[in-house]
């Protein structure tokens, strides 16, 4: 119960997300595009799927409320384009989106695990675990993660509502990347 306790503190954080995925389907953001119901609906299904995929490839099994945290998590990702300027070096966006995802693994975790007591995962084995939710481990798995997912959004956005090239700019590498789509 009093994994119950914790989640209702984390409350704020998800009426948060909320209020952004609000914003982005309401009003125009710095780059001229909309948010769509129907874009972000189709981006949830793309990352609900590719989470599936990835979790039954890396342990052989998944759950359905995986398929919705992947999609809410790669619609984050993805808006953190429509809210960061492009030479936003990719490797914070790629922090940016780790942490999100950590964020969200959490809260689903206590729900999920603790509070319903389905046990669709358990990181108590991993260092640097927080109630067996999450880990660092899998914080710096998502990071990279997040960088194919930033990428793939970027792409999808080009091809399906003709948004503007990918282009990135790397601190690691001190270079500006630009996709050649065409």
């Amino acid at each position: 119960m009093i994994y119950l306790r914790y989640a209702l503190l984390l409350i704020p954080y998800s009426l948060l997300i909320i209020y952004f995925l609000h914003l982005s389907m309401s009003v125009e953001i710095h780059n001229g595009s909309k948010y769509p119901a129907v874009k972000i609906f189709l981006l949830w299904l793309i990352g609900g799927t590719v989470y599936i995929v990835m979790e039954i490839c890396f342990r052989g099994y998944s759950h359905w409320t995986m398929f919705i945290l992947g999609g809410i998590c790669f619609i984050e990702i993805g808006l953190e384009n429509e809210f960061l300027k492009w030479d936003t070096p990719i490797e914070l966006q790629a922090l940016i989106g780790a942490v999100l995802v950590t964020c969200n693994e959490f809260i689903v975790g206590l729900i999920v695990n603790k509070g319903f007591g389905l046990g669709v995962w358990d990181y108590t084995g991993q260092p640097f675990n927080v109630l067996g939710q999450i880990c660092l481990t899998f914080t710096i798995l998502w990071f990279f993660i997040a960088i194919l997912a930033i990428i793939v959004d970027d792409i999808l956005r080009y091809y399906l509502w003709g948004e503007e090239v990918p282009r990135y700019y790397s601190i690691v590498f001190d270079r500006r990347f630009v996709l050649n789509l065409t």
